[in-house]
């Protein structure tokens, strides 16, 4: 049974979700009743923080089959993508989110289900979840594909998701590791207003573009890590049983959300003068 802290976010996260619902229209032919949106709501985030199955879902809930068609409808809608960007924008209200600096990593999960093959990969190759953060580790924009993909290409994915509610300045430095020094790169980033701060491959002919003053804030990207352990807490990102991808996204939109609620708990929407 979830602890009465987690009942709690539960409920704050629905009071958000229920208006984001599309609508519904009867069957003119009947039929049985449908089964109650917040149950199911309730069945969806259960899965979500244990990775089980759908048919393995506890008696308390709606019936696993329910559950997975609302999941899937609701992330047809955009539903979880909204909410977050929901909460982003509380968030960004309060003036909660710091970002003078981003910093911009990936980390991987298990693929049981296949769909993401790669050239030279089959299927079950792994997940890549490529993510950007603020400075105090909130998740502001993501991207998931095959592992084998490279993070020059998930990087600015995942950093053209910022919502418009979530102010960026120009010329922000985006802390990256190695694997993210790319000269072609640097120049897209430099193009979209941000600057680029990684480490120098090695082995690399073209002169180096960064100094010794400029790599000392890369100490600080343990902060993208500790939010990727934030993001494993909830077990279904860890392995991936969906054989859609965009089923997948949807749990990683919901986990980012709830991510992004559990800030705005802790310090609440209070507009500072």
């Amino acid at each position: 049974m979830p602890s009465r802290r987690e009942q709690q976010m539960l409920v704050r996260m629905w009071v958000r979700v229920a208006p984001l619902l599309p609508a519904r229209t009867p069957n003119p032919k009947g039929g049985r009743p449908w089964a109650d949106d917040q149950a199911c709501f309730a069945g969806i985030v259960f899965a979500l923080r244990n990775a089980v199955r759908w048919n393995h879902l506890p008696p308390p809930f709606p019936s696993g089959v329910t559950c997975g068609r609302r999941h899937r409808d609701w992330t047809a809608a955009g539903v979880w993508d909204r909410v977050w960007q929901l909460v982003l924008a509380e968030l960004a209200a309060a003036r909660r989110l710091d970002t003078s600096e981003l910093f911009l990593d990936a980390t991987f999960a298990e693929d049981r289900a296949g769909g993401l093959a790669t050239a030279g990969r089959g299927a079950g190759c792994g997940v890549k979840i490529e993510a950007v953060t603020d400075r105090t580790g909130i998740p502001i924009g993501v991207a998931t594909d095959a592992a084998g993909v490279s993070e020059t290409v998930l990087g600015p994915a995942a950093l053209a998701c910022i919502p418009a509610a979530v102010y960026v300045p120009f010329g922000t430095p985006v802390m990256a590791d190695r694997a993210c020094d790319s000269g072609p790169l640097r120049q897209h980033l430099a193009d979209e207003g941000f600057r680029l701060v990684a480490r120098h491959r090695k082995g690399r002919v073209k002169p180096p573009t960064a100094d010794g003053r400029t790599l000392r804030r890369l100490t600080r990207r343990r902060v993208v890590e500790r939010t990727f352990a934030w993001l494993h807490s909830f077990r279904r990102m860890v392995t991936r049983f969906e054989k859609r991808v965009e089923h997948y996204d949807g749990f990683v939109h919901l986990a980012c959300a709830f991510i992004c609620l559990n800030r705005l708990v802790k310090w609440p929407l209070v507009l500072q003068p």
